[in-house]
């Protein structure tokens, strides 16, 4: 059996966290799997290594405020 047909066809490689568009660079958010503008806008700068969070801010927003619901 060769690797290819191992492979679970549902499963493709995952896009990119970065992309050129014409008026800058936009980086992947893996819980909404959208491109957003790579600023301090749309994403945290982690204070451990200095690199943008994975996920957007408003997705952090999001799980954060659900997080707090449930706790009610």
């Amino acid at each position: 059996m060769s690797l290819i047909s191992q492979a679970n066809p549902q499963e493709s490689t995952p896009p990119p966290k970065l992309r050129l568009e014409w008026y800058g660079v936009e980086r992947y958010c893996v819980h909404c799997r959208e491109y957003w503008p790579a600023d301090n806008e749309f994403f945290r700068v982690r204070a451990d290594d200095g690199k943008f969070s994975s996920w957007c801010r408003a997705c952090e927003y999001e799980a954060r405020n659900n997080k707090r619901r449930v706790k009610r």
